[in-house]
This record gives structure tokens, sequence and C-alpha cells, in this order.
């Protein structure tokens, strides 16, 4: 990871917390930032279907939103299938 990817923020603990938080990583030779690092991955990790439900419902907002935008367009259509047609192409172009 790059100086650019990277961002300060503030946690607070409690202080015993830290000061055992600082004695576990003075025992591995490790920074705190090392650790909280590692323990995020791991939450998130755990999470990963969480995250990944609300990526879906937001992709699938957008298609509603998309779906809707082209059947409101003003124009005569013998066959949906073509404008079906027309929004799964632009879906998949992106």
């Amino acid at each position: 990871m790059n100086k650019r990817d990277r961002v300060t923020t503030t946690l607070r603990l409690p202080r015993k917390k830290l000061q055992l938080l600082k004695v576990v990583a003075s025992l591995q030779n490790k920074k705190i930032n090392e650790i909280l690092n590692e323990l995020i991955d791991e939450y998130l990790e755990k999470h990963k279907s969480l995250i990944y439900s609300l990526s879906e419902e937001k992709e699938a907002r957008t298609l509603r939103e998309k779906w809707k935008a082209i059947k409101e367009r003003p124009l005569k259509v013998n066959d949906w299938r073509e404008v079906e047609g027309e929004f799964y192409d632009e879906m998949s172009t992106g």
C-alpha cells in the first residue's frame, strides 16, 4: 500500500486496552497499526457476505432505475423484446 492510499484516523480506546495492545505488539515485534490492520481485515472477511449483499442491492437499484427510464421513454414499440435487448446491451457494456 502506498502513502496515498493511507489515511490518518483517531481511535479512542480505554487506557487498559491500549496498554495491553502495546504489550502484545512489543512481544510480537509489530506496530500497533499492523495489529489493528490485521484485525480489521479479519473483521471485513468475516462480514464479506454483508458487504457483498449491500453492493448487490445497490446494483439492483441501479438496474431498476435504468429499466424504469427505458420503459418511460416516449416511443412506440411493437416489440418490447427490442427494448429489453437494448437494456441488456447497455448493462453489459457498463
